[in-house]
């Protein structure tokens, strides 16, 4: 007797099959290049969560969803920057971390970036850092991120 067994899931998955490859990044030399950071713990799988491009409409730090609505953040969120441009989710639950962001691809930049929460300073950017595990990004590469490097903390790696 052959048993099959099927699932349903909430949302697609990320991967066509659970048997699936995760660039590191690493170049044959085993370190990274100026301006691109690799998943320093490919070992790890992301979770499949829905990431916003944040982008800045000449007055305030918007953000757009897969759906194309455009929403102010406010609160703390992690970002990524990937060819150019920043994606941000929330860590909640366990999800939201860089991995997840980037899928486990490599990143031009990552870090947590916190945004106002009233009405007044909603959409203005508080501060952002370098501050990601899985990357590590260097404070000599700030610029790549593409904020503003006058808001800008620094976070030191043990």
């Amino acid at each position: 007797m052959q048993l099959r067994l099927f699932y349903l899931t909430k949302y697609p998955t990320p991967f066509s099959s659970p048997w699936h490859n995760i660039d590191s990044g690493l170049p044959s030399g085993g370190s990274s290049i100026s301006g691109y950071f690799p998943n320093l713990y490919p070992e790890d799988i992301p979770n499949y969560i829905r990431r916003h491009e944040l982008f800045f409409d000449g007055n305030k730090w918007r953000y757009k969803t897969f759906q194309n609505k455009v929403f102010t953040p406010n609160g703390e969120y992690n970002f990524i920057v990937q060819g150019g441009n920043i994606y941000i989710a929330r860590q909640k639950f366990g999800l939201g971390d860089h991995i997840d962001i980037t899928k486990g691809n490599n990143v031009d930049f990552a870090g947590q970036i916190r945004f106002g929460h009233n009405k007044k300073n909603k959409g203005q950017i508080k501060y952002w850092n370098n501050a990601s595990g899985h990357y590590k990004p260097s404070v000599n590469e700030a610029g790549n991120a593409g904020l503003p490097l006058d808001l800008f903390i620094p976070h030191e790696f043990s």
